[in-house]
């Protein structure tokens, strides 16, 4: 017989809802925000279950009203309530498993938050008429694929801690705020098979360890406005890390995987190392398609250790579905960061003397101007002073390049989206890659796209992602 758990959803003023803090001594979600509630005990009625443990986590009495949804895993179910607070104060309750209770917007939820109830939230929130910006699907999906990570990948990542170097790479991937789409997708796309989360939390793994030689690579201190390891760590505990990291994992997957799994993964790390060197050395301001293909090579580790996880558990048609549509989601991301780099006006590649997708279209753009074009090379090869960086930003101004970026995008999102749409791969995972690819559109879509039903888009996401979900223990 199934397990039976609780949930309870309490409101309050501005649409807050109350969560709990699991304590590190809890059994089943330590460290994990979720819904205050739990088990149903023997003779206790769902209503009598979820008012008990109500205060017991919070201190407060409340009143069972509806149930909203019910949540079904293999050993398992949730039933989730609306409650009203009748009285009690809050924080006041006798769990010793709770740490904390606290109201949360639902645009503002916890990274380590429990899925099941990231899940019943959001669509609680769709179902009584929340509208669903750009923006908010953005941060919901996001949402989505932390909490997955946190509720059931996290464990599967921590156990690599054998791995030398591992506590900078843990850093990393905890500092990242949200972005788990790396170790979610190739496990959504595997249905959340048991046997795939070593391979989706190398994902993880093998991301930090890029992150770790992107930031040495650009001398970065901080990251998403957070320290990277060479401010937390030094520069000397971070360079000795690339060296004993790669070692160290090599005897690891040869152990606990096998040969020609850890040699496909170290070697796509070699292409990605190769391939970053390389950016430092290009000086070619023509070749769209020799800088697009430096860039996938970066990312060649992603997608290889994606299709060969998916492969090592009897997903063939998916594992050759996401290798070739990284390859084209790789470069679609080397141009959106260019993206943001032009419009934040950080221009790296004028600072570093290294070239970037808008300094080659702008030098596409110029060749109809002769003395603009000369301008422009002049700059180029000039020593870099604030002078000629602001007159390198007005040619930029000048024949709009971030437009053109905005809309290059654009235009590739679509026919990627169509590419899946037009796939033979299930529906449910369709939506669930059309949602990921969507997660950078708020930055890019203008006014005429804010007509788009994002909550229609959302609702469509959360479905196939729940689907997916349905065999996670």
């Amino acid at each position: 017989m199934k397990r039976v758990y609780v949930g309870g959803i309490l409101t309050e003023k501005e649409a807050r809802v109350l969560l709990v803090d699991r304590a590190p001594t809890d059994p089943w979600m330590a460290g994990l925000w979720s819904l205050p509630g739990g088990r149903v005990e023997a003779g206790e009625s769902l209503e009598e279950a979820l008012a008990r443990e109500f205060y017991e986590e919070t201190g407060l009495e409340v009143e069972v009203r509806e149930r909203i949804i019910a949540i079904e895993r293999p050993d398992w179910r949730v039933e989730v309530f609306l409650v009203r607070r009748l009285g009690g104060s809050l924080s006041e309750g006798t769990d010793p498993h709770i740490s904390e209770a606290r109201f949360f917007g639902v645009y503002q939820l916890p990274e380590r938050i429990v899925l099941e109830a990231q899940m019943a939230l959001v669509k609680h929130a769709l179902h009584v008429g929340m509208t669903v910006t750009p923006n908010d699907f953005t941060v919901l999906v996001d949402s989505a694929f932390s909490s997955l990570f946190y509720t059931y990948l996290a464990p599967q990542f921590a156990q690599l801690r054998s791995i030398d170097g591992f506590e900078l790479l843990e850093y990393i991937v905890v500092t990242t705020p949200h972005r788990k789409f790396k170790s979610c997708i190739p496990y959504l796309l595997a249905d959340c098979h048991e046997d795939a989360r070593p391979y989706c939390a190398m994902a993880e793994v093998l991301f930090a360890i890029w992150t770790l030689l992107d930031d040495l690579c650009d001398r970065r201190v901080t990251r998403y406005g957070r320290p990277t390891t060479l401010r937390s760590f030094s520069l000397q505990s971070s360079i000795v890390t690339v060296f004993t990291v790669l070692r160290s994992l090599e005897q690891y997957l040869e152990k606990n995987v096998g040969p020609a799994y850890s040699e496909r993964i170290l070697s796509s790390l070699v292409v990605c190392g190769e391939a970053e060197l390389e950016r430092f050395e290009n000086r070619d301001l023509e070749s769209v398609e020799h800088y697009l293909e430096q860039a996938s090579k970066r990312t060649l580790f992603l997608r290889t250790a994606w299709a060969e996880g998916l492969r090592l558990v009897g997903k063939e048609k998916q594992a050759r579905f996401l290798f070739s549509l990284h390859e084209t989601t790789s470069k679609l991301g080397q141009i959106i960061n260019d993206y943001f780099d032009l419009r934040d006006l950080t221009l790296r590649d004028f600072t570093d003397e290294v070239v970037s997708y808008y300094s080659i279209v702008l030098r596409r753009a110029l060749s109809a101007n002769p003395s603009d074009l000369q301008t422009f090379l002049d700059l180029w090869s000039a020593p870099r002073t604030e002078h000629t960086r602001e007159r390198y930003q007005r040619l930029l101004r000048k024949y709009d390049v971030q437009e053109m970026l905005r809309q290059e995008v654009l235009r590739i999102s679509d026919d990627v989206i169509d590419r899946v749409r037009n796939s033979g791969i299930d529906g449910h995972h369709k939506e669930i890659v059309i949602g990921w690819l969507r997660l950078s559109f708020r930055d890019f879509v203008g006014e005429d796209d804010l007509q788009d039903d994002y909550s229609r888009q959302l609702e469509a996401f959360l479905g196939a992602f729940s689907s997916s979900c349905r065999s996670v223990r």
